[in-house]
């Protein structure tokens, strides 16, 4: 919540003008973009281990003769059918 706010005030307060060459030259944005690269990497990642816990709990729900294992899943975490 108070990183929120934080971010609310920053962006309410960003000019173009002013604040752009601050924050989009030289080493900041490069900094920016090995962090943006950093945290994609680490998306990516994350999806591909929930992929494979999903398909584990699906090959598990097989073996254990579940009906329907698909409608399981989406009852048990939905989030999982959210995944791209």
């Amino acid at each position: 919540m108070k990183e929120a706010k934080r971010l609310k005030e920053f962006l309410e307060d960003y000019d173009d003008d002013r604040d752009d060459p601050k924050y989009y030259r030289g080493s900041a944005l490069q900094k920016r973009l090995r962090d943006r690269e950093k945290e994609t990497e680490l998306d990516d990642r994350d999806r591909k281990r929930e992929k494979e816990e999903h398909e584990e709990i699906r090959q598990r729900l097989l073996a254990e003769g579940h009906p329907d294992p698909e409608a399981e899943l989406q009852r048990v975490s939905p989030a999982f059918m959210q995944l791209p």
